[in-house]
């Protein structure tokens, strides 16, 4: 097997074979002739209004967080989602944004299950992640309030960098990732009054 040095402006990236090579630069070559027939993403065309009533569904309803995509767990992304029991206002959000799917979110089953609490309605999810996650937020970010802090954590994920044959995602850019997860995801856990915050205003009246 023939191993290649390749190097990007002048650094080393990795040994590589002859066919990963070859891969590497089929891969590349694709994704390149995709991107220039893509149309513009949904997302780019919203409006001001529409921007305004997505960042106070995410705000009330929605959630910014990073986690692991695919299968085989080997990086994370941003992502976005809205959950809710009005399938419509879904319907109407996810044809906006250009999601998939409207699924049933994860808990839903025990409702459907569980006679205790089967009067609850079922409650159905839609949700982006990666670039197009990493574009809503920038678009709503003017217009959060809950979760602008969020929001601009995303705005700085390095979410073009992707793994494909012959192409790794750097120990640096993971390390990147790993940070942003741990401070996005912090914050989510920080959303609210404390019970301690709230005494204190009751006292102030």
């Amino acid at each position: 097997i023939i191993s290649i040095m390749l190097y990007d402006r002048g650094n080393p990236l990795t040994d590589l074979t002859g066919k990963q090579v070859y891969d590497r630069a089929r891969y590349q070559r694709l994704k390149a002739d995709r991107l220039s027939k893509k149309l513009p993403d949904p997302i780019e065309l919203l409006i001001p209004e529409e921007l305004a009533y997505i960042a106070g569904l995410i705000d009330g309803e929605g959630t910014i967080y990073v986690g692991y995509v695919g299968p085989k767990r080997r990086s994370v992304y941003p992502h976005v989602g809205v959950a809710m029991t009005h399938y419509d206002v879904l319907q109407w959000f996810g044809s906006k944004i250009g999601a998939g799917t409207i699924k049933l979110n994860n808990h839903t089953n025990r409702r459907r299950y569980n006679e205790r609490i089967r009067t609850q309605r079922p409650q159905f999810i839609v949700k982006i992640f990666g670039r197009k996650a990493q574009l809503l937020c920038q678009r709503i970010l003017p217009y959060l309030k809950v979760k602008q802090q969020q929001a601009r954590l995303v705005t700085q994920f390095p979410v073009d960098t992707r793994s494909g044959p012959g192409n790794y995602i750097p120990d640096e850019i993971q390390a990147i990732r790993m940070k942003l997860r741990e401070q996005i995801n912090g914050l989510n856990h920080t959303i609210g009054l404390t019970w301690e915050e709230w005494d204190k205003r009751r006292s102030r009246g």
